[in-house]
């Protein structure tokens, strides 16, 4: 998660322009204040990236282990031969 923020991080601000920066410089922030804002936000969209790319992870990684379940029994069942029969 750190890892791909600071990837993200990295990639978002290779796109700041010193006419972003002009856009975000309101009058009472100095030139700091709206540097500081802006890598604010910059690094909040790095975050929800990273949890995204983390979360679609965990869903592939959760889809392909699936199918193992089954291969999985009951070791009650399977071993002492019973079949599990609804009554009506």
């Amino acid at each position: 998660m750190v890892r791909n923020t600071q990837i993200v991080h990295a990639s978002l601000a290779e796109h700041i322009t010193p006419m972003s920066l002009a856009q975000h410089a309101v009058a009472p922030l100095s030139a700091a204040m709206a540097t500081a804002t802006l890598n604010q936000q910059v690094t909040a969209q790095a975050t929800m990236i990273a949890y995204l790319d983390d979360f679609y992870l965990m869903l592939l990684l959760t889809l392909l282990a699936l199918p193992l379940l089954l291969l999985v029994r009951s070791r009650r069942g399977a071993r002492a031969g019973v079949k599990v029969v609804a009554l009506d």
